[in-house]
């Protein structure tokens, strides 16, 4: 089905099912809610982010199993639990400035944010800040079966996290065709799926595939 945007302008930049089938969006200027009948759209200077860290740069969002929506702007994170909003930003649950891409739920159903800089992983009443600055610029993230985690960085590969410690896979130490990654998810076999600028890679195991315009049908890397 095709549902009329219900927010103006401004392209998606994340979008997340509720267990009722509802949806919602995240997009520039805000976050929007649609029930299945109407829009209500949350305006991010009001209720996502304030003060210094105001932004309508909204990058994400995620449901969790109780249902509540997490919304990431570039600076804050703000959670609705159906009724109202809780944010957390600089000196208001968090101790630092951070520019937030990405989130995601993990299989305990506490959220995870991708920085610039790492990993925030949310347990309860604090972010606990997981830094890692040996790489520039996360782009993507996503968690493996295992429940570690993967993060594909600008121009420094593949970075994962167990939850203490870090462990890169770059072109150096393994077959991955460029340290340009740009997006990474795992499918339900447990593969590891890589875009990056040179190529499809796909690690399965230890195992190697990669897809290039030399040895594929791709018009592109």
């Amino acid at each position: 089905r095709e549902y009329e945007s219900g927010w103006g302008y401004g392209s998606p930049e994340g979008v997340a099912c509720t267990a009722e089938g509802n949806i919602w969006v995240a997009h520039f200027g805000g976050a929007s809610y649609f029930d299945g009948a109407a829009w209500t759209t949350f305006e991010s200077a009001e209720h996502l982010a304030t003060g210094e860290q105001a932004s309508d740069l909204v990058n994400d969002v995620v449901v969790d199993a109780d249902g509540n929506a997490w919304v990431a702007t570039s600076n804050a994170i703000a959670m609705y639990d159906g009724s109202d909003w809780t944010r957390y930003q600089m000196g208001e649950g968090l101790n630092d400035k951070y520019f937030f891409d990405q989130l995601t739920i993990d299989g305990n159903g506490r959220p995870w944010a991708l920085h610039s800089d790492g990993l925030l992983e949310f347990n309860g009443p604090d972010w606990i800040n997981h830094e890692n600055d040996d790489f520039f610029s996360a782009e993507s993230f996503d968690i493996g079966p295992d429940g570690s985690y993967w993060l594909a960085t600008f121009s420094n590969g593949l970075y994962g996290f167990d939850g203490s410690t870090w462990s890169e896979t770059n072109m150096s130490n393994s077959d991955l065709s460029s340290d340009g990654t740009r997006a990474l998810a795992f499918d339900n076999n447990g593969r590891l799926f890589i875009g990056t600028v040179y190529g499809l890679n796909i690690l399965d195991g230890d195992a190697w595939t990669i897809y290039t315009m030399d040895s594929a049908d791709m018009v592109s890397h």
